[in-house]
């Protein structure tokens, strides 16, 4: 251990008695504000709305995607023909008594 480290280290605990468990608490209280604010500001900006979008895209055109309203317009075209090819293949017309 360094000299500054010690000399640091015996100043927060003997001059402004605050325990090594005390300065851990503050820490991760620093820490969980800090990252809730930062997921707040995400959310708000519309960031992860963007994220998820960009990576949809990614999935279905094999390429990286980036976001604008027709890139959201068109996955949400891709998904809908997708949703739309499983139902009719999971439906058994021969079933279906249509009068």
């Amino acid at each position: 251990m360094s000299r500054e480290y010690l000399h640091t280290k015996n100043y927060i605990h003997n001059e402004l008695g605050i325990s090594k468990e005390r300065i851990e608490e503050m820490v991760y209280q620093f820490i969980e504000k800090s990252v809730n604010d930062m997921v707040e500001s995400k959310l708000n900006n519309g960031w992860i709305e963007t994220l998820i979008v960009k990576k949809i895209g990614e999935v279905i055109t094999g390429k990286d995607a980036r976001y604008n309203d027709r890139s959201v317009d068109h996955i949400k075209d891709v998904i809908r023909q997708e949703v739309k090819a499983e139902v009719v293949q999971r439906i058994n017309f021969t079933s279906i008594d249509v009068k």
